[in-house]
């Protein structure tokens, strides 16, 4: 009698499939947890800044009737900076493209803006260094080229696209098959038969353009360094030089004198796991002097932008209130944080967007529809502002101490796990000081204006009402995402 065979289909399948899954775990939790590179996740000491020397900036698009009103400061007041420069520009920023997705609304021309006075400062002072980190996101993770960058390469400035790989792997299910299976592929930008994601108008990408994609990872940063008049200069910012974002809410800081440094630090690191590096920063003198009238200025970059978050919302008490105002809410340690503050009688309002619409492209609610839900059964006062075809794209919180104080912060960073959970790359800078002093008084008015509606001809919220799309299943829905990573937020 003849043994049966002890490699039945059976037991091969369980044996292809273990040691798949063994390759699976060995290639992808490693790049979950492994240490960050030196330079990220990182906080400033925190510095004195006179408070002339620090101007709240913001974009707001809102609606009376029909019409559309625009109110924009963030991107002229860059390229004022870029044409005031005198040795040295420095640039991080996420989108840089006039790619417009769906959409076929008319935008203004942010990305040919920018180049254009970025190409202009090189030829008209062609000793000033220039160095331009991006996303690689712009050139579909090099399944095609980007105009932008080749013009700014072909003007003599230097571009670093961000060595994504480098960073931790935000999605827990696909990036180890991709780190196994695909990542060896690279790319092409020589077309293929896949339409282009982002724009109807370009050439078609490779499979592995989307591949690449499906790790929803990001250089998410938003950043301006630059000197003139002897001092160094910045702007820190929530906003994309992105035609389509063009109509997109946001805020930004803009800071003057030698804090400023701090930030070609943070690049430093970003260009250093990217193989590049950037222009030497110029050497400035600057004198030490006592600062009566100012306020305290302090960057955070990744994880660190988490932790200050969280622990300023958990030091406050009855009599302080907290304002939110952001694109994207769906981290369980800054919710658990909001809820806990609420629980002690802390006033605390939040503005969101309604996450309906991105470039044309129609979204179902998730996170911030039934992350509203949560945090109203709590008892927190949430409005989503009323956005239609731009976003609400703010990241932005702002504490008032009964002390006569404040403490704000925004950047790139949304509140999410993927953007403070020390995967994305994030910058955000926070400004702290007396409620008297300029730049708190240039915060407090943007709050009020958004949390009290102060201009009463003009709705710029609608308190959040629970439908079907906030319930059990779409919490469930966001919980798996936002734990998976297996979403774009």
């Amino acid at each position: 009698m003849t043994s049966p065979s002890r490699f039945t289909k059976k037991r091969i399948f369980l044996i292809i499939l273990t040691l798949t899954l063994t390759l699976l775990g060995s290639f992808g939790l490693p790049h979950q947890y492994k240490p960050l590179p030196y330079g990220l996740s990182y906080k400033s000491d925190v510095c004195s800044v006179p408070e002339n020397d620090i101007k709240f900036l913001h974009d707001l698009t809102w609606y009376k009737g029909d019409v559309q009103h625009k109110e924009q400061e963030i991107f002229d007041s860059v390229f004022a900076l870029i044409d005031r420069a005198d040795r040295y520009i420095l640039i991080d920023m996420f989108l840089f493209n006039d790619q417009t997705g769906k959409s076929t609304r008319s935008f203004r021309n942010l990305s040919g803006e920018l180049a254009a006075h970025l190409i202009n400062k090189k030829r008209s002072s062609p000793e000033t260094v220039i160095d331009v980190i991006t996303d690689p996101i712009n050139i579909v993770y090099g399944g095609s080229h980007s105009p932008i960058i080749d013009r700014l390469m072909q003007a003599g400035i230097n571009v670093i696209v961000t060595n994504l790989s480098k960073l931790r792997d935000s999605n827990r299910f696909y990036s180890p098959v991709w780190r196994l299976f695909f990542q060896w592929l690279g790319n092409s930008d020589k077309g293929g038969f896949f339409p282009h994601p982002f724009s109807a108008d370009e050439k078609g990408v490779s499979l592995r353009s989307y591949l690449s994609l499906l790790n929803f990872k990001a250089n998410h940063r938003k950043i301006i360094l630059t000197d003139a008049d002897s001092t160094f200069s910045a702007i820190v910012a929530s906003a994309n030089p992105h035609d389509a974002s063009a109509d997109h809410s946001n805020t930004a800081f803009a800071i003057k004198g030698k804090v400023c440094k701090e930030l070609y630090d943070c690049e430093s690191a970003v260009a250093r796991i990217s193989g590049g590096t950037l222009g030497r920063l110029p050497s400035l003198s600057f004198v030490a002097d006592s600062i009566t009238s100012g306020c305290n200025v302090r960057f955070f970059t990744e994880g660190a932008i988490r932790d200050a978050l969280v622990r300023r919302v958990s030091s406050t008490d009855s009599n302080d209130t907290i304002s939110v105002a952001v694109f994207y809410l769906s981290d369980r340690k800054v919710i658990s944080s909001l809820k806990n503050a609420v629980r002690r009688g802390v006033t605390t309002g939040i503005i969101l967007d309604p996450n309906t619409n991105a470039f044309g492209y129609k979204k179902n609610g998730i996170p911030n529809l039934p992350v509203a839900a949560e945090l109203v059964e709590e008892g927190c006062d949430v409005s989503f502002y009323n956005s239609i075809y731009e976003q609400f794209h703010t990241k932005m919180i702002c504490i008032r101490y009964a002390s006569d104080s404040i403490w704000a912060m925004t950047g790139s960073a949304n509140y999410t796990r993927r953007n403070i959970g020390d995967l994305n790359l994030e910058l955000d800078c926070a400004v702290s000081g007396k409620r008297s002093a300029a730049p708190a008084r240039q915060i407090l008015a943007y709050c009020d204006r958004l949390f009290k509606q102060t201009d009463t001809a003009v709705t710029l919220t609608t308190p959040f009402s629970p439908d079907k799309k906030s319930g059990f299943f779409s919490r469930c829905k966001y919980r798996f995402f936002e734990a998976s990573g297996f979403s774009s937020f």
